[in-house]
């Protein structure tokens, strides 16, 4: 349902950006022309990103280390994000991670400590790619008609910019709540050991 309502949204877009285009600004301009960057541009746009997100999917793991400085959340951002109520809106949002590399992140599935850090993980990777996504969209403008940017490919571009930044809020709103569910888990199990030697 989420992903449709996704998939619509952009539909919508790209039909309004086609049409103010076609009836408003360029209406002497080759409609066949219009017609093929209207939907050239959201396909090409849709070909980045599938991508870059593959290419991220490549990069070694330990690189996702979510103790990194970059994946550190202070807690005046997650104090914005609780500003933004996105707890009510961040499920409207689609999770691809199932298709993508077979771990869903719409819920946890177990409390083990390996499977919470490759949840951490996962949120890591999934910053990353939207970050890179959203940055990829802006190759379109060189590789479309000059008369189309400001008018077409632009407001493409920031569609696609726009849409990839919730998910990236949503990582990061998460992971303090996984960090501090791992951290309990290993500790817990670093016990059972210890008493296991004992």
């Amino acid at each position: 349902m989420h992903l449709k309502l996704y998939l619509w949204t952009i539909a919508v877009c790209a039909c309004a950006i086609l049409g103010i285009n076609v009836f408003f600004i360029h209406p002497e301009a080759s409609q066949f022309q219009l017609i093929l960057w209207g939907i050239m541009g959201p396909v090409i746009l849709f070909a980045l990103d599938a991508v870059f997100a593959i290419i991220m999917h490549s990069l070694p793991r330990k690189w996702m280390n979510p103790y990194r400085k970059c994946f550190t959340v202070s807690r005046k951002e997650v104090s914005l994000y609780r500003k933004t109520k996105i707890v009510v809106w961040k499920d409207y949002i689609p999770d691809t991670g199932k298709l993508t590399t077979g771990l869903s992140k719409s819920k946890i599935e177990g409390t083990q400590k390996d499977y919470l850090y490759a949840f951490l993980e996962e949120t890591c990777y999934a910053e990353w790619v939207h970050y890179g996504m959203a940055l990829c969209s802006f190759i379109l403008p060189f590789i479309s008609p000059r008369a189309l940017v400001p008018s077409m490919i632009m407001p493409q571009v920031i569609v696609n910019f726009i849409l990839n930044i919730p998910p990236i809020l949503i990582q990061r709103n998460n992971r303090p709540k996984l960090l501090a569910m791992y951290e309990h888990s290993r500790k817990a199990e670093e016990k059972q050991q210890e008493k296991a030697k004992q």
